[in-house]
Order: structure tokens, then sequence, then C-alpha cells
């Protein structure tokens, strides 16, 4: 059964059940409160008045681009106060993934700033990934001595990557085919939520 089959139109009934029989309400972001720039008729106001009733509001998100405090002023910044606390992304899941299995080893991560930032925070070692890697004119000059590899990375992180490259790629895999070495997603998403024409693939590790 699809998403939408599982949809229904709530009742004024339906609507006050649920707020009656609720705390805490937890929502997506993209796709679902916005389609950045564009937010969303009637959200900002629901969020507002859950909050104004006293329902406990959460915000979980698979997008690795933001970090939670980025999360909180984008809230702010369409009226909603949000606190950064209440925002699960996977930037700061996967610091808090690290810490909770008390890693202590250094991450090569595919991602934006945001991940190196979260990860920072908690006091993991970042090596490399994170901008631009540019593939070289000649790819026979490709070698284990031209690349920089790392010789103690633990950890491989693949998060969304504006800057992705057949080097970083091959930097990572070269890294999992070592053994011992933790291989984490961020999300799988094949691509993301659109307003117009462009199709804006996901992250590349998508079923």
């Amino acid at each position: 059964m699809s998403t939408k089959e599982l949809c229904i139109h709530l009742t004024e009934l339906h609507a006050k059940s649920l707020l009656n029989d609720n705390d805490t309400f937890l929502f997506d972001c993209d796709g679902v409160l916005w389609n950045f720039p564009h937010i969303f008729t009637g959200a900002v106001e629901l969020l507002n008045y859950l909050t104004e009733q006293g329902k406990r509001l959460f915000f979980v998100t698979n997008n690795s681009t933001t970090t939670q405090d980025d999360y909180a002023k984008r809230f702010n910044d369409i009226g909603y106060k949000a606190k950064p606390e209440q925002i699960i992304c996977t930037a700061w899941l996967t610091a808090q993934h690290l810490k909770s299995i008390n890693f202590k080893g250094k991450c090569y991560v595919l991602g934006m700033q945001s991940m190196k930032d979260e990860l920072e925070r908690e006091g993991f070692q970042i090596c490399g990934g994170i901008g631009p890697d540019p593939v070289p004119s000649d790819s026979n000059a490709v070698t284990v001595d031209t690349l920089e590899l790392e010789k103690d990375v633990d950890c491989v992180i693949s998060a969304f990557d504006l800057h992705i490259s057949y080097i970083k790629i091959l930097k990572a895999a070269t890294y999992l085919n070592r053994p011992n070495v933790l291989f984490i997603a961020t999300n799988d998403d094949a691509s993301h939520p659109q307003n117009d024409e462009i199709v804006k693939p996901g992250n590349y590790n998508a079923k």
C-alpha cells in the first residue's frame, strides 16, 4: 500500500481526537512543511497552534546539509520559534551514533560543511571529503602516490555532497576496502522534493 493510499482527510472529529490523544508530534520538513523557499499554506500556523496547546514538537529530517542550529534559524525566520534540540537531522544523528558506539577514529566524509560541524562539535576528527576534490585532467596520474590517502581512516560517511567527484568516490571506496572500516549513509533518497522541472539527485548510495 502506498503512502498516498494511507492518507485520509481529517474531519473536525478526527482532528480533535488527534489533538486530545497525543502530547508529542513529529514532523518531516522538506516536502511536508515546505519546498523551500515555498512554505506550505497553514504550516506555520499549525505549528504555533500546537505549541500554544502545550504539545511537544520535533522535526525529523534526513536532510544532511543543515545542522540543528541551521534548521532552528530557518524555523525562526518563517515565524515559528524552534530550539535546536527540537531538530532531529541526519548530520546530528550521525555524530550521536558514533558517540554511542564510543568511536575514536578518523572520518572521511562525503558531505557538506554541516556534517563536519556536527561531527566536530562532538569531538570527532575529519580527514578530508568536505569541499571540492578536483579530478586531474590525466586519469593515468591517479595513483596510490598521488591520491594523498590517509593511513588511519576508520569510518566513511556518505551524505549529500554538491562537490561529489570520481576522486572522492575512489578515496571512499579505497578506505572501505580496508578491514574494519565503518560505512555510514545518512539516507538513501534517490532524489529531493522539487518545485520545477529540474531533477535533483539525492544521496549517491541510493537504492
